[in-house]
C-alpha cells in the first residue's frame, strides 16, 4: 500500500504542483519528502487497518489527507485562467508543448498577487484575485510578443 500511495502521491505532485516537484529533484530530495509524507499518515494507515478497512477506501482516505493540507494549486489556477482569459495563447503553448514551462514562469510573475491575496479554497474564486492574475498574465504575455518582435 505504501508504494501505491507514494507513487499517486507523486503523481498528484506532478500534475498539481510541478513547481514543487522541480524543487524536490533539484534539491534531491524526492524520496526523503513522500517517504516524511507518508509517515505522517501512518496513524491513519494503522487505524484503518485495525477497522479492517478495504484498501481502495483506506488508499482514497489517506490520499485525501495527504494533499488536502496544500490546498489550491497555484499552478493549476494560473493554467485555468490562461485558458479561459487566453484561449489561443493557451492553445499555442500546449501545441509548442511550452505549457507547462510557461504556467511556471507565469508563477513567478504573479508571486506578489500570490503574497498579496494568498491563495485558499475559500478565495480561489475571488474576482479581484482573478483580475489581478489575468492582467498579470497580460502584461506578461504583452512583454514576450514585444520581446519577440525585437
Amino acid at each position: 500500500m505504501r508504494d501505491t500511495l507514494k507513487k499517486k502521491l507523486w503523481a498528484y505532485l506532478a500534475q498539481s504542483n510541478p513547481e514543487l516537484v522541480i524543487s524536490l529533484q533539484e534539491s534531491q530530495s524526492v524520496d526523503s519528502y513522500l517517504e516524511d509524507q507518508l509517515d505522517g499518515i501512518q496513524a491513519l494507515q494503522d487505524e484503518m487497518l485495525e477497522q479492517r478497512q478495504p484498501a481502495y477506501i483506506m488508499e482514497e482516505a489517506c490520499l485525501n489527507t495527504l494533499t488536502q493540507s496544500m490546498g489550491p494549486s497555484r499552478f493549476l489556477l494560473l493554467k485555468s485562467i490562461l485558458e479561459e482569459e487566453f484561449p489561443e495563447t493557451h492553445l499555442q503553448l500546449e501545441q509548442a508543448g511550452i505549457l507547462a514551462y510557461e504556467t511556471l514562469n507565469l508563477m513567478g510573475e504573479c508571486r506578489e498577487i500570490f503574497e498579496h491575496f494568498g491563495l485558499t479554497e475559500d478565495n480561489q474564486d475571488d474576482r479581484m484575485l482573478r483580475n489581478a492574475i489575468t492582467g498579470q498574465i497580460s502584461d506578461y504575455l504583452n512583454e514576450a510578443t514585444e520581446n519577440m518582435d525585437e
